[in-house]
């Protein structure tokens, strides 16, 4: 019998609609002849959609808005029928049917908060259900930036200089802190809140006045947020698949965004720029941020898939973040980076799928 498999998408978080889409991508691409596949839509209020909830809300999402999932090139066939056919009559009662075994795999393409950060990953875990991505402990690590970055601090990997602030200390004594931030790391600053992505509610602060509306903005999305001295460089990704032992990379990609403006509209509006794949980087430098995203890829102790973004110091790499959960679409630097590498958009769901229950 075929595996079945549920695809988890949407949620709670800012990030609902990129969530959205990257759950297309995946019902889209994944081998109908190798898996039975049900959507599973998690409403903005937390909720498991009905079927015909999610065939409305497909309905609006693809009437509503110009989005790029796949190209003329993948010849995907009846893509929207594919996605009707998706719904199930289980993803209301999601919990009761997982409880039940329905289901030989979870797949969340959660992005944020309540999916990537570990809490379904955690749930699959206690049900007994395999669950394709990375593991409770490496979700819930790289949702975390504080986090993730005193984990390759203590590794010995470079990152970027940064202070943790916390709601309630800026509430009490925004004037020193104002004032200590910039003197301790410098200016430009980047200020972003912990645990969230998709470059939502990140700013760059140039002045104390600026520096100080940017912290209002991040404590909108979290209670703790990070400031980061600026890195003059290029900024560079790589996808990986694999553990920490057998780590598996794209090539890898340049971003193009300008970095006195890399927010949310900046990365995915009409005016965002397309990026450099496979990036300008020589032969040897290639190397080097490939083992560095090795080391950081082991360090953190992944098992699945993520997309690492570094930059390029005068002294080597220099971590960024960790995406647990990358952007899934045709345009998506993740996406491209395994293209560009040979890797097709249906074999790399098979690759996560086959981590996942645990066939690889």
């Amino acid at each position: 019998m075929k595996p079945r498999i549920a695809v988890l998408f949407g949620g709670r978080s800012p990030e609902h609609w990129i969530s959205f889409k990257s759950g297309l991508f995946v019902l889209i691409f994944l081998d109908r002849d190798a898996y039975d596949v049900d959507a599973v839509y998690v409403r903005q209020d937390g909720t498991f959609a009905s079927a015909d909830v999610y065939l409305q809300t497909l309905d609006r999402f693809l009437a509503e808005n110009r989005v790029v999932i796949f190209k003329d090139e993948d010849n995907v066939g009846d893509w929207r029928g594919r996605l009707e056919a998706s719904a199930s009559a289980l993803s209301e009662d999601f919990l009761l049917a997982a409880a039940g075994k329905a289901w030989n795999l979870v797949f969340p393409v959660f992005h944020g908060r309540f999916g990537e950060d570990g809490t379904i990953q955690g749930l699959a875990k206690t049900l007994g259900i395999p669950c394709a991505g990375c593991s409770f402990q490496a979700s819930s690590m790289g949702m975390d930036k504080i986090l993730t970055k005193q984990i390759a601090e203590a590794a010995g990997l470079a990152v970027a200089p940064y202070r943790l602030v916390r709601s309630h200390d800026w509430a009490q004594r925004p004037d020193s802190l104002a004032g200590d931030i910039p003197r301790a790391l410098g200016l430009p600053l980047f200020v972003k809140p912990a645990r969230l992505g998709s470059s939502i509610g990140v700013s760059r602060a140039t002045t104390e006045a600026s520096l100080r509306s940017a912290l209002d903005l991040a404590f909108q999305y979290d209670v703790r947020a990070i400031v980061e001295a600026e890195v003059r460089s290029s900024e560079y990704a790589v996808g990986v698949l694999g553990d920490r032992d057998r780590a598996t990379t794209s090539v890898v990609a340049e971003y193009t965004s300008n970095p006195e403006n890399f927010d949310y509209d900046s990365k995915y509006g009409p005016s965002s720029l397309d990026d450099i794949i496979p990036s300008n980087l020589s032969p040897a430098d290639t190397t080097v941020m490939l083992d560095f995203v090795r080391a950081a890829f082991s360090a953190l102790k992944i098992r699945g898939i993520c997309r690492i973004d570094c930059f390029r110091g005068p002294d080597g790499p220099i971590l960024n973040e960790v995406n647990t959960m990358p952007g899934l679409n045709a345009l998506s630097p993740f996406i491209r980076a395994w293209g560009a590498a040979g890797v097709t958009k249906r074999e790399l769901l098979d690759r996560i799928v086959a981590l996942g229950l645990g066939k690889s």
